[in-house]
């Protein structure tokens, strides 16, 4: 990574790389803060892990840098996570280093506090940059089927493979504008900070409680020629395109879908208001970054799919009895391939090994046609998306049990929404004020519903099927 930075900053050192409204570094700039804070993390264990609770994208872009390239470990994570997951991430992953502008219960750091300390350091660098393919710069936590958060342990080798591929799949170069509302808790919008390095491609940090009224006046004053989105983002960009007097000079050029599944009828709209406008369906998970990306070109063959596999990277489907195919199939989608990532901090069998490969059985069903391309066909029950981030059940419930100190509830998906069931005297209002104050936003319930008991099996299992029955 630090070639890249040194590359960039001989041929343009004054380009603009990063901005966020005001604010702007440049390639040369960026490589001297990059510099002062390796030097700064040197100080630290060889193998010494940070855990980064993410609040100012601008501030944090060469902290994260400098982390990877001076063989630390880093974990970031949002400001909004509740603290008894924070406390589950700490417990998992044991941290040197904690930086927060969050009050926490554990030794931490401000990060204008880091800033000041970095400050002192030295911005030549006085270390070698060469990181090892095998080592495990991140950790991305993600909500598991279990009572606990999941560490997704990234190697630099798959990083790179990630980084380099998609960039070449979507076509990126030194010229593209990246609008990225996207967090960097969240694994792509962490990728596009990669990509913008790797491509010297300018990287525009927009802040997601503006979009609503100022998304086309930041992709036009800003020149933004390729926006990572997802679904509500790119309708609602649409919705709001129809109402512009656009003219042919309008930026945009690429769009790229993550998160959740985007309607195929958002790409003809697109095509009928900005026609040299592109969408890229794709899919992927945290553990296997990105598995497949459509190309443009194709979505009138195959409309509706995400694509073939990435170069060098295998799937199958697995039928209900187990058997695997190569295709002609609907069932489990697995994958394996150098996109893999070596498993979780916490044992999981849906990372396994055989033959010496390492292969993730995804649990999201797919069917996968005689040309080999894929089409999502459902999620893991276990799970739901909300605004880009996977949230778990299990780890849902035992978050509402823990503040409403009550075990008499249940979380179940349905219909893409968070529906709770408890057996409770207080008032919906009561319950909806406790919910709002001890989650954050994409924890919160969309529906409570107040129930006499909960139905239970004769093996005392709850009764899924008709707590589901209750919310008709």
């Amino acid at each position: 990574m630090y070639k890249y930075l040194k590359k960039n900053k001989n041929r343009e050192p004054d380009k603009e790389i990063i901005k966020h409204g005001e604010k702007s570094i440049t390639n040369k700039e960026l490589l001297l803060k990059v510099n002062q804070f390796v030097n700064y993390f040197n100080n630290f264990p060889e193998n010494g892990k940070i855990l980064l609770i993410s609040e100012d994208r601008f501030l944090e872009t060469p902290l994260i840098i400098a982390s990877i390239i001076s063989g630390k470990t880093i974990s970031i994570i949002s400001n909004q996570t509740e603290s008894s997951i924070i406390e589950s991430i700490v417990n998992i992953y044991a941290p040197d280093l904690i930086i927060s502008s969050r009050m926490l219960n554990y030794q931490y750091i401000s990060l204008n506090t880091i800033y000041a300390e970095v400050s002192f350091h030295s911005n030549v660098l006085e270390y070698g940059t060469e990181i090892n393919e095998n080592s495990i710069p991140l950790i991305i936590f993600t909500s598991g089927s279990t009572d606990v958060p999941k560490g997704v342990q990234c190697s630099w080798k798959s990083i790179k493979f990630c980084i380099e591929e998609i960039s070449i799949l979507i076509g990126l170069n030194s010229e593209d504008r990246i609008g990225l509302f996207l967090p960097l808790f969240f694994d792509y919008g962490l990728y596009h900070l990669f990509f913008s390095i790797f491509k010297n491609c300018s990287i525009i940090f927009i802040d997601k409680t503006y979009i609503g009224t100022n998304l086309i006046t930041d992709i036009i004053d800003n020149k933004i020629s390729i926006l990572p989105s997802t679904p509500v983002i790119t309708q609602f960009l649409i919705n709001r395109l129809k109402k512009s007097n656009l003219n042919s000079n309008f930026p945009l050029k690429k769009i790229t879908n993550t998160g959740e599944e985007l309607d195929p009828k958002a790409y003809d709209k697109l095509k009928e208001i900005l026609p040299n406008c592109s969408i890229y369906f794709m899919y992927g998970v945290t553990e296997c970054k990105r598995v497949a990306i459509l190309n443009p070109s194709d979505f009138k063959f195959k409309r509706g799919s995400v694509g073939k596999s990435l170069p060098n990277v295998n799937t199958w489907i697995k039928d209900s009895q187990g058997k695997l195919h190569h295709n002609n199939a609907t069932g489990e989608l697995i994958v394996e391939g150098p996109n893999v990532m070596n498993g979780y901090l916490n044992e999981d069998d849906s990372f396994y090994i055989s033959r010496g490969k390492r292969f993730f059985a995804t649990g999201d069903i797919f069917y996968k046609d005689e040309h080999n391309y894929l089409f999502f066909k459902e999620r893991n029950k276990n799970y739901i998306k909300k605004n880009g981030v996977r949230i778990g059940l299990n780890l849902l419930e035992n978050l509402y049990k823990n503040f409403f100190s009550n075990p008499e509830l249940v979380i179940e998906f349905i219909n893409n929404e968070i529906v709770l069931f408890i057996v409770s005297n207080q008032t919906i209002k009561d319950l909806r004020h406790i919910i709002l104050y001890n989650t954050s936003p994409n924890h919160k319930a969309d529906r409570v519903i107040k129930v006499e008991n909960i139905p239970l099996l004769a093996n005392g299992k709850v009764d899924r099927h008709k707590i589901k029955e209750m919310a008709r």
